[in-house]
């Protein structure tokens, strides 16, 4: 499996541009051969880069998608793709919405994630000429430079409730680094954990993903639905120590490129096993932090 990470920033205050060649590089399936060598590709567009992962061990391979990926897209591929794409963002609209919000709330500025808008398509085809170069990809299976860090802890800021399509988040913030990255991604999983353990086997509700953890280029952030930060702030230390327990013991069939890809684009290196493995042995210690912020 390879991991292709490359920086894609937003334009006129959205990812649309970005997301839209996302679709086009992988959208060229004119046949059933075409249609079945695509299913080991997936790509994922984000607020300030975009990720491919191609489930190969060949480095032939891996070379000829980073060719195909790179060549010229043509207009009737961006029509295409644009109507595509619209049905795609429609179903996610409330994720999309409270990523914007919290953009807003941040930066003072607009930002559309996950919306789709008509765009010129000379700008789609310049964007991708001027983004996608093979010397921009970063092949972490390739290029990764695990690096042990100094861990000094996350502050996170006073909580601050934001209104999402009906619903009252609560969203905490850090500055991005590569411990409050890779710690998001850890506390996310944390507290969906215990939501589901409490909600479905304690509740008998169905429950889903109701964390979700963001990142901007220089902020991270952790927001969870008003009426579960009660519970949370009662998440009981010996759920965290099975959390851990269980985390580590499955690390090796962990897939952490979600955290090593972002900090590669960023600093260079991502962090080194060893201090993956200490962020997670001092879960609790972060989960401490988060739950100060909260209300």
């Amino acid at each position: 499996m390879y991991h292709i990470y490359v920086d894609t920033p937003q334009q006129d205050g959205s990812e649309c541009i970005p997301h839209l060649v996302e679709h086009c590089v992988l959208g060229n399936v004119k046949s059933a051969r075409d249609y079945f060598s695509q299913r080991r590709i997936s790509g994922e567009n984000y607020t300030y880069y975009t990720s491919f992962a191609l489930d190969t061990d060949s480095e032939e391979v891996l070379n000829r998608f980073l060719v195909d990926i790179t060549a010229p897209i043509s207009p009737e591929i961006i029509a295409y793709e644009a109507g595509v794409l619209k049905k795609e963002v429609t179903p996610q609209r409330y994720f999309s919405s409270l990523i914007s919000k919290v953009w807003q709330r941040l930066y003072g500025t607009g930002y559309r994630y996950g919306t789709s808008q008509r765009v010129a398509r000379n700008r789609v085809i310049a964007y991708h000429a001027a983004h996608y170069q093979k010397d921009r990809f970063c092949v972490l299976e390739r290029d990764s430079r695990p690096m042990r860090v100094e861990l000094s802890g996350v502050s996170y800021e006073p909580a601050f409730a934001i209104r999402n399509r009906g619903e009252k988040e609560i969203v905490s913030v850090a500055d991005f680094s590569p411990e409050s990255s890779f710690v998001g991604g850890i506390m996310e999983k944390l507290l969906d954990a215990y939501l589901e353990f409490h909600e479905r086997y304690s509740q008998g509700e169905y429950s889903y993903n109701d964390t979700l953890y963001g990142e901007f280029p220089d902020k991270v952030f952790l927001s969870v639905e008003a009426k579960f930060v009660g519970l949370l702030k009662m998440l009981p230390e010996s759920f965290a120590e099975e959390f851990v327990r269980h985390t580590l013991e499955n690390f090796d069939n962990g897939d952490y490129a979600d955290s090593d890809g972002p900090l590669m684009l960023k600093y260079g290196f991502c962090l080194s096993e060893e201090s993956k493995k200490e962020i997670i042995r001092n879960c609790q210690k972060y989960y401490e932090a988060y739950r100060e912020s909260l209300p």
